[in-house]
């Protein structure tokens, strides 16, 4: 393996790994404070402004320091595996299919990831809400997505030499 190789592989580890950890975490506090905005109806600017900062003051580093870890594992993983399957995919399409569905499987592995290092780590049973699955899920794809997406624009993904148009 040429050193420029092995620089791609790093590369694509790192920025996928970066993506996952800051942007997962990131996804999913917005979605939970876009529920609670929702249920609870605000209609005023100041209390979305407060919100928004409850947001992005607490809530999304809270987010960061508990799944920003295994965020960050599960990206670099899912770049690498991005990064080996791209090869065979034949469309730029069917390479972002495949980073959803990465992101998709892995992103729902980070809150179960928390809950067996809680009960084989600490010794004691610490249950996440089971709504943080299909989060982690959600979040993943779209971390997925724009994983593929960067990875291509700066050329780190080679396709299939037999491109299609599917």
């Amino acid at each position: 393996m040429v050193k420029s190789d092995r620089r791609a592989w790093w590369i694509a580890a790192g920025l996928s790994g970066l993506i996952s950890g800051i942007f997962g975490p990131l996804i999913g506090s917005i979605i939970v404070f876009g529920a609670d905005l929702v249920h609870h109806r605000t209609s005023s600017l100041g209390d979305l402004f407060k919100s928004l900062l409850e947001l992005f003051g607490g809530a999304w580093l809270f987010a960061v320091i508990l799944f920003g870890l295994p965020g960050f594992i599960f990206g670099c993983c899912g770049g690498l595996l991005l990064k080996l399957f791209a090869a065979k995919c034949r469309s730029g399409k069917g390479v972002i299919v495949l980073g959803a569905i990465l992101g998709l499987a892995l992103g729902s592995a980070a809150p179960l990831s928390l809950m067996v290092y809680g009960l084989v780590g600490y010794g004691y049973s610490w249950s996440l809400p089971i709504g943080y699955i299909p989060l982690g899920a959600v979040s993943g794809a779209a971390c997925g997505v724009v994983m593929t997406w960067l990875l291509r624009s700066r050329r780190l993904l080679e396709l299939s030499a037999h491109q299609t148009n599917i």
